[in-house]
This record gives structure tokens, sequence and C-alpha cells, in this order.
């Protein structure tokens, strides 16, 4: 149980870490999107994953914790994609700022799937393997 819960944490940290990184500099770089702009999006995305994070609990108690995570996965993954695809700062701006608010959902449910999917004994070691390596 521990390998693939590892995998999710690696698949979803890496989708999340290329758009916290390369965000700014594809924006600057090759959409030559002017820096207030830049940040604006930054800002908007920091701000909006405050009230996502204040709904989480409701969501996680309406929809489960396993439903919450493999959706806000998913919601991630598919914000991913305009920042792949579409070049245009509109796209890649509200695709950041999709991931940054599903982040603030999915890290603490999945934190608390991961525990309480396994046993005491167990927990430490699964806590360590899904930590996020910054």
């Amino acid at each position: 149980m521990i390998f693939p819960l590892t995998l999710v944490v690696l698949l979803v940290r890496t989708g999340e870490g290329a758009a916290r990184t390369f965000f700014n500099v594809y924006l600057d770089a090759a959409l030559h999107v002017s820096t207030a702009l830049i940040a604006s999006f930054s800002a908007a995305g920091q701000l909006l994953a405050v009230p996502a994070a204040l709904a989480a609990p409701l969501l996680m108690a309406r929809l489960g914790l396993g439903r919450t995570v493999v959706l806000g996965n998913l919601g991630i993954a598919f914000c991913l994609l305009p920042l792949a695809f579409i070049p245009h700062w509109g796209a890649a701006g509200l695709g950041y700022m999709g991931v940054i608010v599903l982040l603030s959902i999915t890290v603490p449910a999945f934190g608390i799937y991961h525990q309480e999917s396994m046993p005491i004994r167990w927990r430490t070691v699964m806590s360590g393997a899904a930590m996020p390596r910054h």
C-alpha cells in the first residue's frame, strides 16, 4: 500500500512542481506577459486557495476521502492541460490558479486518507513516504 500511494504523491507533486516552478518563466519568456499580470495570477491563486481549503472538510464529508482525492487529482491534471497545450496567457493563468486551488483541497484530504488507510505501526513510514521533497 505504501508504494502505490507514494507513486501518487510523486505524480501529483511533479505536476505541481512544474506548474509552480515554470509558470512565471513560461508567461514571461514565451508569452511575454507583464510581471504585474504574472504576480496577479499567482496572488489570485493563493487567495482563492483560502476558501477552497476552508471548504475541504465539507467536500470530504460529502464525497468521502477517496473521491475527494481522486477528483481533486484529476482536476489538477485537467488544470495542467491549458498550461501545456494552450499558448495564451489567460488559459495558462486560469490553469495555474486551478492547480493551486485544487491542491489546497487534495493535499489535506490525501494526508488524512493515507494515514487512515495504514495500520498504526506503518503510519510514520507512510507519512515519510508521502512527504513532498522540495
